[in-house]
């Protein structure tokens, strides 16, 4: 919630503020009247951030740090705005005070946990799509292949029969993008044998040169966590099949300390990192979207690369996520 303030300029004493100072900062907004606004940050560099804020009023959205009632600093931004009056003159500066959601422990608490919901969650309806697509696309399709073969067994006109044939061949590619999708959307491989079974099963659908180390005993993580890991690995995977060229592609899976650790390694022809929209830290998507995945879960996606170089990915992952 925004907090305001009223000050008079140069000296900073505050006229007026909103009620919101007090589930801000927990003044009673009549306690401040009269007060200098620098009383409740007197530190540098805050002290100076308000001694321009009460003489220039031209900041906008500055980090300071403010005093709480309880002593306590409280990080915030800060923005000023002069008002004028007829004449010209500066009649007051009004201050708008907001909480650093970023810094505020109790919402990094909460963003993770909600991050990590909706990661879940997202498994859970991939899950219930791919498990619709199995049972009811596919009985459909199991049905039709059936009433196909009693029309043939009628023995048709020779123009039926080439017409049959045609449907036959729509059916399988219907049968096959229906399969290649549940899979993509769930593997069932990934419950049934395990991780490195999946990433395996993987590296065939890609056609890639692909070694798969490490045990493949079950994993204490839970489904849909485990899930978001297969997921992130096959993004990683299919832009080493679409860019990298790679005539080697392993894949490492082990625990560590406590931390389930996964190594991506190619010989292709690697990328400048910092090159890539996807991958700086400012956003973009692609592979800052998997690396914001393993983030939800509390995990982390390091990247190494360089022309010419191969690359390396390491994803981390505590096995008490979820």
């Amino acid at each position: 919630m925004d907090a305001s303030l009223c000050v008079k300029p140069k000296t900073g004493k505050i006229l007026a503020c909103s009620q919101a100072i007090y589930n801000t900062l927990g003044y009673d907004p009549n306690s401040l009247l009269g007060r200098s606004i620098r009383e409740l940050a007197p530190d540098n560099p805050a002290g100076e951030i308000w001694n321009a804020l009460t003489h220039q009023f031209e900041l906008c959205d500055s980090d300071i740090e403010v005093l709480h009632r309880d002593g306590n600093r409280v990080p915030m931004s800060a923005s000023a705005k002069v008002v004028w009056g007829d004449g010209g003159e500066i009649l007051c500066g009004l201050i708008i005070l907001r909480k650093r959601i970023a810094d505020d422990p109790s919402w990094q608490v909460q963003d993770k946990r909600l991050a990590y919901e909706i990661s879940v969650a997202e498994v859970r309806e991939r899950e219930r799509i791919a498990r619709g697509l199995h049972d009811v696309v596919g009985q459909l399709h199991t049905l039709l292949q059936m009433k196909l073969d009693e029309l043939q067994d009628c023995h048709p006109s020779t123009e039926a029969n080439a017409l049959i044939a045609e449907m036959y061949t729509l059916l399988k590619q219907a049968m096959q993008s229906t399969r290649t999708a549940t899979f993509d959307l769930s593997n069932p491989l990934l419950n049934l044998l395990g991780l490195n079974a999946a990433i395996e099963s993987l590296g065939q659908t890609l056609g890639l040169p692909l070694y798969v180390e490490g045990g493949n005993e079950p994993l204490p993580l839970p489904e849909p966590v485990l899930a978001v890991v297969f997921r992130v690995v096959r993004e990683l995977l299919f832009n080493v099949c679409k860019h990298a060229l790679a005539r080697h592609v392993s894949v490492s899976v082990n625990l560590l300390g406590g931390n389930l650790l996964i190594r991506i390694v190619d010989d292709g022809v690697g990328f400048d990192v910092g090159a890539l929209p996807g991958l700086r830290p400012e956003g973009g998507y692609g592979l800052a979207s998997v690396r914001a995945q393993m983030l939800s879960l509390g995990g982390r996606l390091e990247i190494d690369s360089a022309p010419g170089a191969g690359s390396r990915m390491l994803i981390s992952l505590p096995l008490s996520a979820g």
